[in-house]
């Protein structure tokens, strides 16, 4: 496996909906994340949320944003995830 770092999910709202969580998997202890959410505009992305810490064990996190995400329907989002020192790049939101 490659040791992969940063990994992005870009989707499309299919109704309003609210953003409160990101789940992902790290492969080990004492890792280091930073979550961003983004609102894509053509060109453009606007930053929303992040959240960023340390994950002391291995395995499945929800990752709590600090503030609700409001996704209209038909928006493009994308979310970012960066984690040291490796990655699985899978990622999950929770609505």
């Amino acid at each position: 496996m490659t040791n992969i770092t940063q990994a992005a999910n870009r989707f499309v709202a299919l109704q309003d909906e609210q953003l409160v969580s990101v789940g992902i998997y790290t492969l080990a202890e004492d890792v280091e994340y930073a979550v961003r959410i983004y609102d894509v505009l053509g060109d453009e992305e606007t930053l929303l949320a992040q959240k960023s810490g340390t994950i002391q064990r291995a395995g499945f996190h929800l990752i709590d944003v600090d503030s609700v995400v409001e996704m209209q329907d038909s928006g493009l989002w994308e979310i970012r995830l960066r984690q040291r020192p490796i990655l699985r790049v899978n990622l999950w939101f929770r609505r």
